[in-house]
């Protein structure tokens, strides 16, 4: 009999000391950290700095997020870009990234998806970098907390953007120092509404993909197109001109960084904030890189004997001036609302 009392008492001590060393172990395993990792696909048209990082701050800053992700979330977050649009247009990405097929997503909206996003793309909107900074850069900006605003729609979340560039003119006709000079001028231009709409009243756009804007230059099938000093160089587009002019005729909103809230979501609040630190940092870096490289970039032209003209203020006024004849055909094509929107946000901060 006392055998079999001592038995039991064996027995439930031994239950006793199992559920407590279980209930321990649980408690120390809700009290570690997750070592989950998160993997995920950034894809964008900009040129991989592995394979020419000159004159390119776009992918430098995007190769620069993906490496300070990995190193300050310990590995947990691993973000694999995609350069030189191996996974689509500007377009597709952006479609791809709201069905949730790639994670992140980096280059320049088109008003094909969404109308009120050409409103980036008017033409003087802005009149240097420093107001871009602090009016899209700057997460207080209220151009940024609009574009922000029209992200959440689309269950995006904007993290940052970037500085990027303003477009000059280059092209193997003539000097270019007044709005009539490019009268009769065969004009690439990319796919955008604003874009055609007001380049088709100053000379002759045709749309053409990047890649065959080299060959067009050389067998003349076009003289010219709007673009950046330091893509002029990068692309080697200045081996088929002759001509450049600092006309900035538009800022290009081709640096906002987006990630589909789905994934974002799945974070842990301190890997989200790290990824979203990583993003405002990576963007003022290409601000960094892109000021001092359109500088030289100007310089190069001059060297490889490219003519560089370099407006006067009264010459930058006459495109501006012409630029405030088209707004009727503007607000036509992103609305009366944007358009009023981001022009008046500019005003206010300009009278500040």
């Amino acid at each position: 009999m006392r055998r079999s009392i001592k038995s039991v008492l064996s027995l439930v001590i031994i239950v006793v000391l199992i559920f407590s060393l279980t209930a321990c172990g649980g408690k120390e395993a809700k009290g570690e950290k997750s070592e989950k990792v998160y993997k995920w696909k950034l894809a964008t048209t900009y040129k991989n700095p592995a394979s020419g990082a000159q004159y390119n701050s776009m992918g430098q800053a995007i190769q620069k997020f993906c490496d300070d992700v990995k190193e300050k979330t310990n590995g947990q977050v691993v973000i694999e870009p995609y350069f030189d649009g191996t996974l689509g247009g500007n377009v597709e990405l952006f479609e791809q990234l709201r069905r949730g097929e790639i994670e992140m997503y980096i280059g320049q909206p088109m008003a094909s998806v969404d109308k009120r996003f050409g409103a980036l793309s008017l033409p003087y909107l802005f009149k240097d970098i420093e107001e871009v900074k602090e009016l899209v850069c700057d997460e207080e900006g209220e151009i940024f907390k609009l574009v922000k605003s029209w992200m959440d729609e689309y269950n995006l979340e904007l993290l940052a953007v970037g500085p990027s560039v303003f477009r000059g003119f280059a092209n193997s006709k003539r000097s270019i120092e007044s709005i009539e000079d490019l009268n009769g001028l065969a004009v690439r231009i990319y796919q955008d509404p604003v874009v055609q709409a007001f380049w088709e009243e100053v000379a002759s756009p045709t749309q053409l993909s990047f890649g065959e804007v080299y060959t067009a230059l050389q067998t003349g099938t076009v003289d010219g197109l709007e673009f950046s000093p330091t893509g002029v160089v990068a692309y080697k587009i200045a081996e088929v001109v002759d001509n450049y002019t600092d006309i900035n005729w538009q800022w290009t909103f081709g640096l906002p960084l987006l990630v589909n809230d789905k994934y974002l979501n799945e974070l842990p609040e301190d890997l989200q904030k790290t990824v979203k630190e990583c993003a405002v940092e990576a963007m003022k870096y290409q601000g960094e890189l892109g000021s001092k490289d359109d500088q030289a970039a100007v310089e190069t032209l001059k060297e490889e004997g490219i003519k560089v003209v370099e407006l006067t203020d009264e010459q930058r006024q006459e495109f501006i001036d012409f630029a405030k004849t088209l707004e009727p055909k503007f607000i036509e094509i992103i609305g009366k609302d944007t358009f009023e929107q981001v022009t008046s946000a500019v005003e206010e901060a300009r009278n500040k």
